[in-house]
């Protein structure tokens, strides 16, 4: 029995760390039609020079540039399920062409058919009225009056009120828990292709974000607490910089648990009697946001959010700028409830690997996706691969008493390279899809992204040595810190530091 069990939670493990593949069966897909040709995986890019890597601290790297600026007012209304929502946005054309429109991603329209939508009210650009016109279906544009030049800014005033959709989702409530990750109205994307004009997909993480910068008021009834992207000011809004995205959560029934790693903040949001997972959170939080900071450079924010909240069936958690969610199945407070005898030290370890890895995947990304963008629909491996990499390393940092060998860098990522070499059903994985490609397929395939690319990156530090490794990929995040790397700057990069021709064609194939 005592084997049985393992079984059963190494299992649950595998398909549940597929990182933050939020979607699954509770959504309905929004469209079962190919996206436009700038969104297609595998479209040619232009040749990439990687820059020099700057002795400025991350978190300086923008200093002196102009971002777009969010300035939102946010009810939560728990009885109607909804926000009422104020923004102004300054959008500013770092673009190197004069703009005829702007595009916008209106997310919450996904969730039409669980509730969930944005039902606009007004919209004003420059003073003037204006108007969003559906395009790809949560895709928007907004023809300008007057061209936005380079270098010039815009204000744009939208009211507006989301309903949030009744599921276990990152935009989602149940009961007296509300995650509202992806409920602004943001600007698309415009890149070297022109507006990246890509619908929601209902795998993966289907945001392809700039940098910007909130201050966001969040008004919540009595009793409610507020977990926020960003630093937590005296009247009780929240001001964030330099972010992709800004999320937060809510509930009447939270508790929390507070302490400081490096000088950084950290909050764990729990609740439902998960004393022993919340204070396993924070031991981990704290580890790993002090091992990623010496091996990626210095986290750049002041804050770190870690909220237990459930998600979708299968997903463990989410990423957003200084906050994660964390929605383990398995936790250290319910595994009585499921059969699972804490007593058993291999089952207590998998239980409590399961924890440390989705906290620690999710704070990875707080460098991949977070400081390192990327196009997340068109390229997801570029993030997921290097935060599974990432779970590894903290395990061999913080290993599990009792857990078995084969969650260790050098066995797991060893076996995963046979199965590359051998391009067996596991192996063969194509890393050109895209998220549209991959909801065709069968949802549990696409976790073979996380574990090749991972498997990439090991073999390329077996090759460069594990001190010129170390080295290098603090540069790379270094290089395209608050930019965006592709594969094709991926590449470059690497083989600027070793010869990866012969291991990129193997993996790449």
């Amino acid at each position: 029995m005592k084997k049985c069990i393992s079984i059963i939670i190494s299992t649950l493990l595998l398909f549940s760390l597929t990182g933050c593949a939020a979607g699954g069966a509770q959504v309905t897909p929004v469209s079962s039609a190919p996206p436009v040709a700038s969104a297609v995986a595998g479209t040619a890019l232009p040749q990439q020079t990687a820059a020099e890597p700057s002795a400025l601290p991350i978190a300086d790297k923008l200093a002196g540039k102009a971002l777009n600026d969010f300035n939102l007012d946010v009810t939560l209304d728990p009885e109607n399920h909804t926000l009422e929502v104020s923004q102004l946005l300054d959008y500013h054309n770092s673009t190197d062409t004069q703009l005829s429109e702007i595009y916008f991603n209106l997310i919450p329209d996904a969730f039409e058919e669980n509730g969930g939508g944005i039902d606009l009210s007004a919209v004003t650009a420059g003073g003037s009225d204006a108007l969003l016109q559906r395009g790809e279906q949560t895709v928007f544009s907004m023809p300008l009056s007057t061209p936005l030049g380079t270098g010039e800014t815009l204000s744009i005033q939208m009211e507006y009120t989301v309903r949030i959709p009744d599921i276990q989702n990152r935009f989602g409530y149940q009961e007296n828990v509300y995650n509202v990750g992806n409920f602004i109205i943001t600007p698309a994307v415009y890149d070297e292709n022109g507006w990246a004009i890509e619908p929601y997909a209902t795998l993966g993480d289907a945001f392809y974000t700039d940098i910007a910068n909130y201050d966001v008021a969040i008004h919540a009834p009595e009793g409610y607490t507020v977990a926020a992207t960003g630093d937590r000011q005296a009247n009780g809004s929240f001001h964030a910089e330099k972010v992709r995205d800004f999320a937060f959560c809510a509930s009447d029934g939270y508790d929390t648990l507070e302490d400081t790693v490096d000088g950084i903040s950290v909050t764990v949001y729990y609740g439902d009697d998960m004393t022993k997972t919340a204070a396993r959170m924070m031991e981990t939080a704290k580890k790993a946001l002090s091992l990623y900071s010496g091996m990626f450079g210095a986290y750049p924010y002041d804050t770190l959010s870690v909220v237990s909240s459930g998600l979708t069936g299968g997903v463990n958690g989410m990423e957003y700028p200084t906050l994660i969610m964390v929605g383990t199945f398995v936790t250290l407070d319910n595994m009585e409830d499921l059969g699972i005898d804490p007593a058993i030290p291999e089952d207590l370890a998998y239980c409590t690997a399961d924890i440390d890895r989705a906290v620690a995947h999710e704070i990875a990304h707080q460098w991949f996706y977070g400081v390192v963008g990327n196009d997340q629909i068109r390229y997801p491996w570029l993030d997921e691969g290097l935060c599974r990499f990432a779970e590894y390393l903290y395990l061999d940092a913080y290993p599990v008493e009792n857990l078995d060998d084969g969650y260790s860098l050098e066995q797991s990522l060893t076996f995963e390279h046979q199965f590359v070499m051998e391009d067996n059903e596991f192996g063969a994985v194509d890393l050109s899809l895209s998220l549209y490609d991959w909801q065709k397929q069968e949802a549990a395939d696409y976790s073979g992204i996380y574990n090749r690319t991972a498997s990439l990156l090991y073999q390329m530090r077996v090759q460069m040595g594990e001190t010129a490794f170390s080295k290098a990929i603090k540069e790379y995040v270094d290089t395209f810190a608050y930019g965006f790397v592709t594969p094709e700057g991926f590449q470059q990069f690497w083989n600027g530091k070793d010869d990866f021709s012969e291991l990129f064609t193997l993996y790449f194939q």
